[in-house]
């Protein structure tokens, strides 16, 4: 599961050691301007998406890049759960939107709300 927090004007997601190792993949720290939304979303299903590399491990966990619905995405999440959903503006990163599942206490709703409180500040700024 990620942790995630927002440190002045970028967003971290840090993945587990778990999940860097299945995804083949680091954490995140991604510029808060390049974040185009946040929001709590349905895991999709495991036949909906294309692995490019990484863990599709069927109703367990998917963890890395896919092809989802036409797009590049960055997956890290286990079976059914609700998980954070963060858009990406196009073209400022390979990935179109990160899906994570984040660590307990936090919710994926909790952590999108500070993920869009903390881009209003920014574009305040």
């Amino acid at each position: 599961m990620a942790t995630i927090r927002v440190d002045g004007a970028t967003l971290h997601v840090d993945l587990s050691a778990w999940e860097r190792i299945c995804a083949a993949h680091g954490s995140f720290a991604i510029p808060l301007a390049t974040v185009a939304g946040a929001s709590d979303a349905a895991s999709p299903g495991w036949w909906s998406a294309w692995p490019v590399i990484g863990t599709h491990a069927p109703f367990w966990m998917m963890a890395g890049t896919f092809l989802y619905r036409g797009e590049l995405v960055f997956f890290a999440f286990g079976g059914g759960h609700r998980m954070l959903a963060i858009d990406l503006v196009p073209g400022t990163s390979r990935y179109a939107h990160l899906f994570v599942r984040v660590d307990y206490p936090d919710t994926p709703h909790a952590a999108a709300a500070r993920i869009e409180e903390a881009r209003a500040r920014v574009t305040e700024a």
